[in-house]
């Protein structure tokens, strides 16, 4: 655990130093909950709004055709909505890497996790 908090430590100062992300609406109120559930409301609000507020962060809405397209991408790989979702954004958007510690996208074709 201790090796995942390190890691998730170190992708949130590689986009605070500027490297440029895509996410969508949806891994945001992922994260928030996250965040939430972990540390005070205003630590969360804080880390948040660095996040928000940072023009190398592009954030993609998820409308209600994007979710039908995951929701088959998640029948067909046996995904989460969620990762089905980010896997959809990802092959629209010509996106080959993800920041990610679930080792299902390892199995899914055209894209990559990065490692830390």
């Amino acid at each position: 655990m201790m090796e995942h908090k390190r890691r998730s430590q170190d992708i949130l100062r590689r986009v605070q130093d500027g490297e440029r992300v895509v996410t969508s609406a949806a891994h945001i109120s992922e994260i928030a909950d996250i965040l939430e559930s972990r540390f005070s409301l205003r630590s969360a609000r804080h880390t948040l709004s660095q996040v928000l507020l940072s023009e190398n962060v592009e954030i993609l809405g998820v409308d209600r055709l994007r979710y039908e397209a995951a929701l088959a991408v998640s029948e067909r790989h046996d995904l989460g909505l969620n990762d089905a979702v980010a896997y959809t954004l990802m092959l629209e958007r010509g996106i080959t890497g993800i920041y990610s510690h679930d080792r299902h996208f390892d199995n899914l074709p055209g894209i990559h996790r990065l490692m830390i």
